[in-house]
């Protein structure tokens, strides 16, 4: 081997790494530095070779891929060289402060490793180690524009609710099943473990309620449907933080079916819905989060439930279609936050209730699906335009449906999941491309599900889960 007596270092002939006096074999590479020494105990050593990167993957998360690209090239000596045939090369992450402790041989015998490249130290004989790799297991993850299996959820569920939660988990809340009724209970999805688990129930059972997370991060509950048909005028509000639910003040009218929007300035909208033993509702109210109290402000211009309401980029709100007093409506109205008030606007082609809405990334509002009397399950879509305050048609979808979802993805497309076509729950997805103005067909679910929920994760999948009283979900790879 190469000596250095200025600094007392000797390179390695075959990979080049330095070492101090002392060592018979290079610990990098087992090369026999003293050819009458007998051969270390370890595989043969490859020809020299050009060191090669190596690309770190670690596991992906449950909702997102991560990648951190290939790892930078290091001077011979750096590292370790390529694994002979049969072993699994380990990567090395050289930076400040990699320490490795090697082993102990003997009275003092004490080998530290240093930063990258830096020599060793030896205190006695000098022992070549043996590293045995392990391979992680790593949960699959979906191709890109298709679904795969996310854990179940605690309970089976329709008609609950999803919402993201400042911290990036969704918190699940009631809903019905065959089983049980209209459900109190509630859980959290961690996109982290991919996994739900149980958090504090509700203080009521409810179905086909509503839940708005509000500017603290609080998420505010509203009416819905108890158990034996009644309609709920209670409220409460989660707390993340402490994972439980407390009352709240209670609605100045009970409601099933409506929406709730938040406005920009932090108060929430209740527009609509029934009362299932005097029908539709025209009123509104809005919550305000400091006061805890509900009051009401100006009625729509007609009663409505089942509809949908979409916060628009100048602060008012889009309400449109549902089902009236004579069925599904193709009329729509905007709210005035600064004067409380309703006023109308362009109607749709088509009447809709059970439709889904999505504020796309250009200020439009895509329409899409839903049925009515005359022609069942619709595959029809609609683009509302805020300047013009008309509607115009796009699309259609490649399948009809009603009780889907509609969820803009992070590139701007929006993803329709599910519902029925009048035939029963639908395992089919399609994405809608706002530039063509187009739907094309994507992946299919696992399982068919309508009123499922759809919720756009922090890293840009989407978690699919319940629906038609199931408990399983589904991730989606756009």
């Amino acid at each position: 081997m190469i000596g250095n007596p200025g600094q007392g270092m000797y390179a390695c002939p075959n990979c080049g790494a330095q070492w101090p006096v002392g060592p018979r074999y290079c610990w990098a590479c087992g090369h026999a530095l003293n050819s009458a020494a007998p051969a270390p105990t370890l595989d043969p050593a490859p020809p020299p070779t050009p060191y090669e990167a190596v690309t770190y993957s670690p596991p992906p998360g449950p909702d997102q891929p991560r990648s951190y690209g290939p790892a930078p090239s290091y001077p011979a000596g750096f590292g370790y060289p390529p694994a002979p045939p049969g072993r699994t090369k380990l990567p090395i992450f050289a930076g400040l402060g990699i320490v490795a402790l090697v082993g102990v041989i003997g009275a003092g015998a004490l080998i530290i490793g240093g930063r990258g490249g830096q020599a060793a130290r030896s205190l006695g004989p000098l022992v070549v180690p043996t590293f045995q790799a392990t391979q992680a297991t790593t949960p699959p993850v979906p191709a890109p524009g298709t679904f795969g299996a996310a854990s179940a959820m605690d309970v089976a569920r329709s008609g609950d609710t999803a919402t993201l939660l400042a911290d990036g988990r969704v918190l699940i809340v009631g809903g019905s099943n065959s089983d049980l009724g209209s459900l109190a209970s509630a859980e959290l999805y961690d996109p982290e473990s991919g996994s739900f688990s149980a958090t504090g129930s509700m203080t009521a059972a409810r179905v086909y309620h509503t839940a708005t997370l509000l500017s603290d991060g609080r998420v505010l509950v509203t009416g819905g449907q108890g158990n034996g048909s009644r309609t709920i005028a209670s409220a409460e509000v989660y707390d993340p933080k402490s994972g439980t639910f407390s009352a709240t003040g209670s609605m100045t009218a009970a409601r099933v079916s409506h929406t709730a929007t938040r406005l920009t300035d932090g108060r929430v909208l209740v527009a609509g819905g029934q009362n299932l033993d005097s029908g539709a509702l025209a009123s509104a109210e809005v919550y305000d989060p400091k006061s805890g109290t509900f009051s009401a402000t100006g009625e729509m211009t007609a009663a409505r439930y089942d509809h949908t309401a979409t916060p628009l980029p100048n602060g008012r709100v889009l309400v449109v279609g549902g089902s009236g007093f004579t069925g599904a409506l193709a009329s729509a109205e905007l709210y005035d936050m600064a004067t409380g008030t309703f006023s109308p606007t362009g109607s749709m082609a088509a009447a809709r209730e059970y439709h889904a809405a999505a504020l796309l990334s250009d200020g439009m509002v895509l329409i899409a699906g839903g049925e009515n009397a005359d022609s069942g399950a619709l595959s029809s879509a609609e683009l509302y335009d805020p300047a013009s305050g008309t509607f115009s048609p796009t699309g259609p979808m490649t399948a009809a449906r009603s009780g889907g979802s509609a969820t803009l993805i992070q590139d701007g497309r929006v993803l329709v999941v599910g519902g029925s076509d009048g035939s029963g729950p639908l395992v089919s997805a399609e994405l809608y491309e706002p530039r063509a103005g187009a739907f094309s067909a994507t992946g299919s679910m696992a399982t068919a599900r309508r009123w499922q929920t759809a919720t756009l994760l922090s890293r840009g999948r989407v978690l699919i889960a319940g629906g038609s009283a199931d408990a399983s979900a589904e991730m989606y790879e756009p």
